[in-house]
């Protein structure tokens, strides 16, 4: 089911890793924040790197739920974000 999150960093081409989060309903926006954080120093990747962000979700409560922590903490670092949201043409 959708128990987790796939994350995904590209350097240009290239795939620099993918991790996964659990979904967890109950937590709160800056704990996913703080997760992204996390994993992104893990490895070895500063935000201010990322210079694009694209995002998609099958459950639309937990998309919204997950996207204001990434727009937040890229936003501050003049990244792009794009959120693909189901059934939307």
């Amino acid at each position: 089911g959708n128990t987790n999150i796939t994350l995904g960093v590209y350097a240009g081409d290239t795939l620099c890793f993918v991790s996964r989060m659990a979904t967890n309903p109950p937590r709160m926006e800056d704990q996913y924040a703080a997760d992204l954080l996390a994993i992104l120093k893990l490895y070895g990747v500063e935000p201010e790197e990322i210079t694009g962000v694209i995002m998609s979700s099958v459950v639309l409560a937990l998309g919204y739920v997950f996207a204001f922590p990434i727009a937040i903490c890229f936003a501050l670092v003049g990244c792009v974000f794009i959120m693909l949201i189901k059934n939307v043409k």
